[in-house]
């Protein structure tokens, strides 16, 4: 009977030393990762302040790092909601464009009002010099 307890009393010990082991293990390793940030398509690292960060690019609300899109792709969307296009404007479609040059349509920015640049939008919707 003394021998079953000790038996057990030395099972007990040693499923506890190893669950701290690898808890520790584990706490380590995910201390590391929160303080890499991420790279582009890569899920976004996350500071030691709490804050998701990827490196010259935005945090998409998905989680993933991702640049401000160019010309012609979709908009990339940071954290805070507000999509973004590198020196652009993002349209009610969700992708970039530049504000148009003189004959050319109107670009068109997410809060709906159309741009040309240093132009006028005429009324057919085509930038125009006045």
């Amino acid at each position: 009977m003394n021998l079953r307890s000790l038996h057990i009393s030395l099972t007990l010990s040693l499923c506890l030393w190893f669950s701290l082991v690898t808890g520790a293990r584990l706490g380590a390793s995910s201390l590391t990762s929160r303080a890499t940030c991420s790279s582009a398509g890569g899920l976004c690292g996350v500071a030691s302040n709490g804050v998701p960060c990827c490196p010259g690019l935005t945090c998409t609300n998905s989680d993933v790092c991702a640049g401000c899109a160019t010309v012609g792709s979709l908009c990339g969307v940071p954290a805070n909601g507000v999509p973004c296009c590198d020196g652009l404007f993002c349209t009610n479609s969700g992708s970039c464009h530049a504000c148009g040059a003189v004959g050319s349509l109107c670009g068109v920015p997410a809060n709906g009002v159309p741009c040309c640049t240093g132009l006028f939008c005429s009324s057919t919707n085509t930038c125009t010099q006045i």
